[in-house]
């Protein structure tokens, strides 16, 4: 990778990908406009996460062609076509289009992948023969094995490659397709094997991924652009492909000193467990956070938490939801709220450190501490010119933590933090009484997964068990079954 007054400028005959990393609103986007501007000659497609981020960037850039499903309609077959015709110098497309492209039609273009760092999705459900879905008609394996198409075998046996069958015909073969349809853009889809073999299977666990060396191998100029980008899961799959750009960008390390972040839990985190056992208590911990944000802030405050629990938090001020990336209308804030919980089901994330290689730290890394870092820099902490204080509240000490260099971080007791467990005992350990009750139910008459399920959700809320504890439930309750 060379440079050029600040320029990008990419060699493909290197056999590799290549990255800037630097802080929101470090200078990516004027890198890229800077450089799109000083070469005519060539042809940009820049891929960004979100319909309003096109629209931000063809405002800064002045020209070029938004592309997607309110703009063009068959929008693949439109986006191959601008690819191939190149009519348009600067194509603007989102992540989830860039990935359904051919690599060969890229070979021509200088791409730009801005702020998308997410390269795999996944899924986990419950398997039923008795679910109204299958009608006690077909086992589920036998009808899992009609819905997908098994390439091959994984390097690891107790997963199968598969593709999506489109040729199914019976009403439940579709329903049950239907499910999985948006896994068919990703380059590989990966099932634990059971679901085909094994008639007793209980669950199965879908992962789709995109494959980055197809680009390397078609000779495709692509720059990655992120906030720590070697923290991301894609650079920890992919690293041996990337190289980073020596760009002439300066961070400002020094920004984050006028944030102050709170917090609430010093010894749990947030889960969905928790958020499902508090939303039907009186006064629970939601609604308490919420009024003491409100009763110690002067300002409207830019909040945020699980959509499912709006209602619950009830935090004065502007909502958006979770996840946010490059925006740069909301840095009038100087006081914001992250009430979120972005963690990986414990079973699911198994499958996916075993198919993939990421551990449960990592997706936690990503998932939740990254978009809370993204959700502040939507603030007045996004402007670098700005010396004004800036407040972040968050549930817990890990995610306070979590934001680098803060000026100071600071507790407050609302009396939402659970005391920790005594010395010794195993985070995952069910509570006795629940064991012993639980033992009882299930040999008391036969219990089917739909049976299981339901007293899983039943015992998570009455004794608010963590995700570990669930899965231990679950699990002991299928072997019992």
């Amino acid at each position: 990778m060379n440079k050029s007054n600040g320029e990008l400028i990419v060699s493909i005959y290197a056999k590799k990908m290549y990255y800037v990393s630097i802080k929101c609103g470090g200078g990516k986007t004027h890198l890229i406009i800077k450089t799109i501007n000083a070469n005519p000659s060539k042809h940009y497609l820049v891929v960004v996460p979100s319909k309003q981020l096109q629209s931000q960037y063809y405002n800064s850039l002045g020209f070029g062609l938004i592309m997607n499903h309110e703009t063009h309609e068959n929008l693949l077959e439109s986006t191959s076509n601008e690819l191939i015709q190149r009519n348009e110098r600067v194509l603007f497309i989102t992540d989830k289009m860039f990935y359904r492209i051919q690599p060969q039609l890229l070979k021509q273009w200088c791409v730009f992948v801005d702020d998308c760092v997410d390269y795999f999705g996944f899924q986990s459900d419950v398997i039923d023969s008795s679910d109204e879905l299958f009608k006690g008609a077909l086992l589920p394996a036998y009808l899992y094995a009609n819905v997908f198409n098994i390439t091959s075998i994984s390097d690891d046996e107790n997963y199968v490659n598969v593709t999506l069958n489109n040729d199914v015909r019976s009403d439940v073969l579709v329903r049950i397709k239907q499910r999985y349809e948006r896994f068919q853009y990703y380059h590989q889809i990966v099932i634990n094997s059971t679901a085909f073999s094994d008639d007793n299977c209980r669950r199965l666990f879908i992962i789709g991924y995109y494959d980055l060396e197809q680009y390397v191998n078609n000779g495709v100029e692509i720059v990655y652009f992120a906030n720590a980008f070697e923290s991301t899961l894609i650079y920890k799959k992919y690293s041996h492909l990337f190289e980073e750009y020596n760009h002439d960008l300066v961070p400002n390390d020094t920004n984050n000193q006028r944030l102050t972040v709170k917090y609430f839990a010093k010894n749990n985190a947030l889960s969905s467990t928790r958020l499902k056992a508090e939303r039907d208590k009186t006064n629970n911990m939601m609604s308490r956070i919420g009024e003491y944000i409100n009763a110690n802030e002067n300002v409207p405050v830019l909040w945020t938490c699980n959509e499912a629990y709006k209602r619950y938090w009830n935090i004065t001020g502007e909502y958006i939801t979770p996840c946010q990336r490059g925006m740069n209308h909301l840095q009038h804030h100087t006081v914001a709220a992250c009430m979120v919980s972005m963690k990986v089901d414990d079973a699911m994330s198994k499958h996916i450190e075993a198919v993939l290689g990421h551990t449960y730290e990592d997706m936690v890394h990503q998932y939740e501490y990254e978009a809370i870092n993204q959700f502040v820099y939507r603030t007045n902490l996004r402007n670098y010119q700005s010396n004004s204080g800036v407040t972040l509240y968050v549930f817990d000490k890990n995610q306070a933590y979590s934001i680098e260099g803060a000026g100071s971080y600071e507790y407050i007791d609302v009396g939402v933090d659970a005391v920790l467990n005594r010395a010794g005992r195993p985070a995952s350990e069910l509570p006795a009484k629940l064991r012993n009750a639980s033992r009882k139910w299930v040999r008391t008459k036969e219990r089917t997964m739909i049976d299981i399920t339901k007293y899983v959700k039943k015992m998570a809320d009455k004794y608010s068990l963590d995700e570990a504890q669930k899965t231990l439930l679950l699990d002991k309750l299928k072997e019992g079954a």
